[in-house]
């Protein structure tokens, strides 16, 4: 194609000439149509897809197009990477106008396809839907997962740390959300946090683990379930098959009503991943999970959770140091952008409480679900 080579040329510089629109299909318009060509066509879609630049959507649609016709080399190489073109092409028709944006593109990794493909059984037009409708509600939200929109947090939902393996994890405590919270801006809050885990995920890594600590659980703060819907709406799509485990810690009797909604709205095989335990309980099944190192930073937070009177600075929506945004404080718009988030420890009774609603909570009184 006339591209200049020298010494410094990357291999990206010299796959971006190669796949041009133009280029890919005037060599498939010269080319015979044997298995050595289909072969090359193959390697470069596989290159295209392992090296996710730019044009990584564009790419197979296009091979796909000029491979038609031509007899395909037989392996799972060649099957995976037509089925995931086939899966993203598919999931273009369903979008506005039948096109995706270029954020929306780069958005379409292996990775995340793959994800999409499992969970339809490889069935490609399945798989095509429900990617469609993620990256529908990747458009709508781009605000607050881009960073461009920093939301008004609603208490202290945040990746903690890493497992021993890499896994992000996500900690919250009850105590800490706001008395009477804004649904709007807790489903802002939650999908600015999903989507700092998921890049929190080292390359081999594809799942968080989540732990819910319920220690001071208000059932009149909870009673709206527009946020319980959204965030199962967020793991059943945008987030699909993102949870490794979830750890609910401390759950009054009183959560069993949000339970119920939000176990039915996730579905069965997520809703299975959710565990319950009291706190000694919970930590010991850390250690194991997410090692010791993990395991030290979640109760060194829940132990501050536990005492009346103590403040805890933060960084939302991540302790780990990641590109999303700068943290802020909870007046939007207020201080230093770059400031932790400092969330006042309120009162903690361990016994009913009318106004709160609080369950007892001694260790009789934990929810179990059956």
């Amino acid at each position: 194609s006339g591209f200049p080579l020298n010494n410094d040329t990357t291999l990206v510089e010299i796959l971006d000439a190669l796949c041009q629109q133009d280029a890919l299909r005037a060599y498939a318009s010269c080319c015979g149509r044997d298995a050595q060509d289909a072969l090359v066509f193959e390697y470069l879609a596989q290159a295209a897809w392992c090296l996710d630049i730019h044009w990584i959507v564009e790419v197979p649609a296009i091979l796909c197009e000029c491979m038609d016709g031509l007899p395909t080399p037989a392996g799972p190489v060649s099957s995976q990477v037509a089925a995931r073109a086939a899966v993203v092409e598919a999931a273009r028709r369903l979008l506005p106008a039948k096109a995706m944006t270029p954020w929306q593109e780069k958005w379409c990794t292996p990775k995340v396809v793959d994800i999409y493909l499992k969970g339809r059984k490889g069935d490609v037009a399945k798989a095509g839907e429900i990617l469609a409708r993620a990256l529908r509600w990747r458009q709508e939200n781009r605000d607050i997962i881009s960073g461009e929109r920093v939301p008004n947090w609603q208490g202290d939902m945040r990746v903690l740390t890493r497992s021993k393996e890499g896994h992000p994890v996500v900690y919250m405590c009850a105590k800490n959300q706001p008395r009477f919270p804004s649904s709007t801006d807790l489903i802002d809050h939650s999908a600015a946090v999903l989507e700092a885990a998921v890049r929190a995920m080292p390359e081999e890594i594809t799942t968080i683990i989540a732990v819910a600590d319920f220690h001071g659980f208000r059932l009149m703060s909870n009673l709206n379930p527009r946020p319980v819907v959204a965030l199962a709406g967020m793991l059943k799509q945008p987030y699909r098959d993102r949870l490794q485990i979830g750890i609910v810690v401390d759950a009054p009797a009183s959560f069993a009503t949000v339970w119920a909604l939000f176990s039915k709205m996730m579905g069965d095989s997520t809703a299975n991943k959710i565990k319950f335990y009291d706190k000694d309980t919970a930590l010991e099944y850390l250690k194991v999970l997410v090692g010791t190192s993990a395991t030290d930073a979640i109760a060194r937070v829940m132990a501050v959770n536990r005492v009346d009177g103590r403040e805890a600075a933060i960084r939302l929506p991540s302790e780990l140091d990641l590109p999303l945004f700068a943290t802020r404080p909870a007046e939007a718009g207020r201080g230093d952008p770059r400031a932790a988030l400092t969330l006042p420890i309120s009162r903690t009774s361990r016994y009913v409480d009318a106004t709160d609603m609080f369950s007892p909570m001694s260790s009789d009184a934990f929810f179990t679900p059956r």
